[in-house]
């Protein structure tokens, strides 16, 4: 080069052209050399002309190079052009470059750059990240993959002597592209338009994509060194799945239309999603169920403090709101502290841990338990450290709970519990380890009603899930509003049964204990059960489970073993099935209004008097009294048998045997009454027939073990209704053993 160039030229042109290979040069020189290098294009010509291959341009610092090159390089007065018509950068062809110093003479070099190329997106996107246009748009592009093709036009305005001082000014047009905005974000596909950019600024203008599903419209601009992108759609869906492939959202369907926006500043995003969710239904379980045709604003907000550290807000109507506080941890976003709020209204960021509060109308657990077993979800989860929470209605292990408190806060090897509503007063422990254990203690626990059938589609229970062993007492425990007295359990889940090792109940008078096992309890439940009951007042027993003023005193021991379909809560009569045992004596049976205890007033025998006219009907219609019980029951399919029914009284012994269907409430039982007469024949002989008379038949009394209560004996059969039994007189054997009916 001619020493008149300026040296900053010279280097630049030394440094600059790294490699190649010169096949056809030529140089052009004429004129008064006192002149030279001819600028003014008339007193001379200087021209150098240079066909080159291979060649490796390197135009400014710290921009990514050209390679292999195909280029023609012009020199012409004081002018320099570099025509580059083939070559790459970055994966990127290179359709036409040029390179020029419009004025090698001035005191100013300015080297200009102007060039096209085309090719893969995610090659002009390491193009960007590689080049100073990264820092001079806040690192816009950092974190993005892409797939498809582009065009990108470049324009470079370089002062040689203040290389820092770089003008940029492009473009990048999409062709039907892929790109990935960042880990955990959806993509953006077909996406089509044009991303201008400058050394301060980006520009995107009705740039179109398709966004979770559906169409979608993306701006973008420059202020004051803010970079704000301004994007709206509709969302469907499917859409949804596919981008947070999660079950719960497949229980949406429809679309809904959104808008986002981001605010991007030295590579700080804040973002900012909403939708009215309009025209998308939802058949998850309450809260969270929607008509398409409803409208519940969605919102969701991003705010970094940091590259590292930004707060995460959410919303979803007045149903729930949450805030989390997210720092970066191993080059991943995790949350370290916030608040999950049910019910609505504002959140405030707590000291440490995740908490959940507030309070909802309604929850049904078992219908999210069911939808979110071995969901195999993408995410860990959020570990909460506490719950504060108020329930108006809560369907759990299939009972409603109603008005209920939790209090509940974590532990080193688990989670304590307070609960508080009127049909529970206590605590709960759990304890890791295994499937857990739950270890309780209340001062009043009661069964609740059952809930009633889900407001949404039914679920399948999976098979799979496991459930924690139970120790459970309870000082006050109640089923139904009668009060049972203090309850001790035992139990643990085993493969499909759950065995309960030991329930027992004491009240002042009775004791009943309890072991056995509910079979298949998630989905075809059975119980079966050994029992044992024991009673030193069973009026007061009877009382207690809603049959107050039916015996008096009375103490008894009832043994045996029960099976039935369903839980132990609550007996299924038209499938219980068992044996068992009675002994009781010293009570008595009071009068029994009627559709009160049906059975009860079956085996008190209240229903012979109301029938027919008997010899002896103030024994039982006013009560009566009984110093022996006894019985061996067989039970199959809620018909329950026995043939050795034995009650003793002063009054009268009486023996039944027979069947009576607990699932239809009917009976076909055959009753011996024997009056016992006793010392009263004695009394009645002396007043008739006088002492002689009265003396033998006390003797014959005695010696023969009461004959006379024997020839006088009543038998009858009750069939029917337990509300209207149908009573009929037999009459007394005849020789051939027939049992005849009575005529009256």
């Amino acid at each position: 080069m001619p020493l008149v160039v300026g040296e900053d030229t010279r280097n630049w042109l030394a440094r600059s052209l790294k490699a190649g290979h010169a096949s056809d040069v030529q140089l052009k020189l004429k004129g008064d050399l006192a002149k030279f290098p001819f600028e003014d294009g008339k007193s001379g010509l200087f021209e150098v002309a240079v066909k080159a291959n291979g060649a490796r341009l390197e135009y400014a610092p710290a921009w990514p190079g050209i390679e292999d090159i195909a280029v023609d390089l012009l020199f012409r007065g004081k002018r320099m052009d570099i025509y580059a018509h083939a070559g790459h950068t970055h994966g990127m062809q290179l359709g036409k470059v040029h390179v020029q110093i419009p004025d090698l003479l001035a005191m100013e070099e300015m080297l200009l750059v102007d060039g096209e190329a085309q090719g893969p997106t995610q090659d002009m996107l390491k193009f960007i990240d590689q080049s100073p246009v990264n820092d001079k748009i806040d690192g816009f592009s950092q974190g993005m993959q892409a797939d498809g093709k582009g065009k990108l036009n470049l324009a470079l305005k370089i002062p040689l002597r203040r290389l820092d001082d770089i003008s940029v000014a492009g473009s990048y047009l999409f062709q039907n592209n892929k790109v990935m905005l960042g880990e955990g974000m959806p993509a953006l596909e077909q996406v089509n338009g044009a991303l201008r950019f400058t050394g301060s600024s980006v520009a995107i203008q009705g740039l179109s994509a398709r966004f979770l599903g559906g169409p979608a419209s993306i701006n973008a601009s420059t202020q004051q060194g803010l970079i704000q992108i301004n994007a709206n759609g509709k969302a469907t869906a499917e859409g949804l799945s596919r981008a947070f492939p999660h079950p719960l959202l497949q229980r949406l369907q429809g679309s809904a239309n959104w808008n986002g926006s981001i605010a991007l500043r030295k590579k700080l995003a804040n973002a900012i999603f909403t939708s009215s969710l309009n025209g998308m239904g939802s058949t998850l379980p309450l809260p969270f169920n929607k008509q398409a045709g409803d409208s519940v604003m969605l919102r969701l907000e991003r705010k970094a403090a940091t590259l590292e550290q930004d707060v995460i807000s959410f919303s979803y109507g007045n149903v729930l709101a949450a805030q989390f506080a997210r720092s970066q941890q191993s080059g991943q976003m995790k949350v370290e502290r916030g608040v999950i709020r049910l019910g609505g209204g504002p959140v405030e960021l707590p000291a440490n841990g995740i908490w959940l509060n507030g309070s909802l109308p309604y929850l049904d657990i078992d219908h999210w338990r069911e939808l979110t077993n071995g969901s195999g979800g993408n995410g860990e989860g959020l570990a909460l450290d506490g719950a504060n929470l108020k329930l108006s209605v809560l369907d759990a292990f299939g009972r409603r709970f109603k008005d209920l408190s939790v209090n509940a806060w974590k532990l080193n090897d688990g989670w304590q519990a307070a609960l508080e509503n009127r049909e529970m007063s206590g605590s709960v422990n759990w304890k890791q380890g295994g499937a857990g254990h739950v270890n309780g203690r209340f001062k009043s626990l009661s069964i609740p009603p059952a809930a009633p059938p889900k407001l949404s589609a039914p679920v399948t229970v999976s098979e799979s899930t496991e459930y924690p062993s139970l120790d459970i007492i309870a000082d006050n425990f109640s089923i139904r509003d009668n009060q049972l007295g203090r309850l001790e359990l035992v139990a643990a889940p085993s493969g499909r049964d759950w065995r309960i090792n030991r329930l027992k109940l004491n009240t002042p008078e009775t004791t009943l204990s309890l072991d056995g096992i509910w079979q298949n309890w998630v989905q075809q439940p059975r119980s079966q059960f050994n029992l044992q009951l024991e009673t030193s007042d069973i009026g007061k027993l009877l009382a207690r489970v809603g049959h107050p003023d039916s015996v008096k005193g009375g103490k008894a021991v009832l043994k045996g073993q029960l099976s039935w379909n369903g839980s132990p809560a609550d007996i299924h009569y038209p499938s219980l099935s068992g044996t068992m045992s009675l002994e009781a004596n010293r009570g008595q049976f009071l009068k029994i209004e009627p559709g009160i205890g049906k059975l009860l007033g079956i085996l008190s025998l209240q229903a012979l008097p109301r029938r027919i006219t008997l010899d002896f009907r103030d024994v039982f219609s006013d009560g009566f009294a009984f110093d022996d019980i006894s019985m061996n029951v067989k039970a199959s399919q809620g018909v329950v048998s026995s043939n050795d029914f034995k009650m003793d009284g002063p009054a009268a012994k009486v023996s039944m045997q027979g069947e009576t269907s607990l699932a239809n409430e009917t009976q076909n039982l055959r009753v011996r009454v024997v009056p016992v007469l006793g010392d009263t024949v004695t009394s009645a002989a002396a007043f008739l027939g006088g002492p002689v008379v009265g003396l033998t038949t006390l003797l014959v009394q005695r010696v023969l073990k009461d004959p006379i209560g024997q020839i006088i004996a009543y038998e009858y059969s009750i069939t029917g209704t337990w509300d209207n039994p149908v009573v009929a007189k037999l009459k007394r054997n005849s020789g051939d053993g027939k049992i005849w009916e009575s005529g009256s």
